[in-house]
């Protein structure tokens, strides 16, 4: 929806209609860098484009809930740390 990208959420429970039931989860630190902040309404300026990338290294919908906020960085690079959490009762 962001265009391309690697997207997050700013916590698990912010990944709820977002992701998957189950299974795990990807915890990550990143650099966020240069950000453009958008609302709904310009969301039709960056769907499904990398457009922005000139000037930007992420895109950030601030969500009307705010628990639905998400954002994508526009470089796989931009993860500085990451661990893998399962929560799906396998473990």
């Amino acid at each position: 929806m962001l265009g391309f990208s690697v997207y997050f959420a700013r916590s698990f429970a912010d990944t709820e209609g977002k992701a998957r039931a189950a299974g795990a989860f990807i915890v990550a630190e990143i650099n966020m860098g240069h950000v453009r902040m958008i609302e709904r309404a310009q969301i039709d300026e960056v769907r499904n484009t990398d457009s922005w990338w000139k000037q930007f290294d992420t895109i950030y919908l601030k969500h009307e809930e705010e628990k639905r906020d998400e954002f994508c960085i526009k470089d796989p690079s931009q993860i500085l740390k990451w661990i893998m959490v399962m929560n799906d009762g396998r473990l």
